[in-house]
């Protein structure tokens, strides 16, 4: 519960710090819609179901890591590994988005209570491209954490 309020308060004082999202032709509702499955993956615990919110070549450069993830098997894997080992809650909060074809184009920020006892919630900057696919629904093509 104190990790919930940890991180509450680190994603709302990043939020307000930001002026008033803008929402370019519903790209940041889409964000937020695509963050809601994220969320509910990680929460379940599913490397599998976060692997399938990627594109199969997608580009994902994950938080606390060097180097990037490229190709929806690699970036499986890198899910397996860090839902053992990694931050046991993670919020993500989309703040600003734009809208061009069939991608949208967001930013945000994110905030994590680490898995090993005695650490801090850690947080910083995501961006992400969401591509959409041909049933109409949209997959992350490029998300870097940083």
């Amino acid at each position: 519960m104190k990790n919930t309020a940890v991180i509450s308060a680190l994603a709302l004082a990043a939020s307000t710090a930001v002026s008033a999202a803008v929402a370019d032709d519903g790209a940041v509702a889409i964000g937020v819609q695509e963050q809601a499955l994220w969320t509910a993956a990680f929460s379940k615990g599913s490397a599998g179901d976060l692997a399938g919110l990627y594109t199969g070549d997608a580009i994902v450069k994950p938080p606390f890591e060097t180097g990037t993830r490229v190709m929806n098997p690699a970036i499986a894997n890198y899910w397996t590994r860090a839902l053992k080992s990694g931050p046991v809650e993670y919020q993500v909060n989309i703040v600003a988005g734009a809208r061009q074809g069939d991608s949208v184009y967001l930013s945000g920020y994110w905030a994590a209570v680490p898995r090993a006892a005695g650490r801090k919630p850690v947080g910083g900057s995501i961006v992400r491209v969401l591509e959409k696919q041909p049933d109409g629904g949209w997959k992350i093509a490029l998300e870097n954490w940083y």
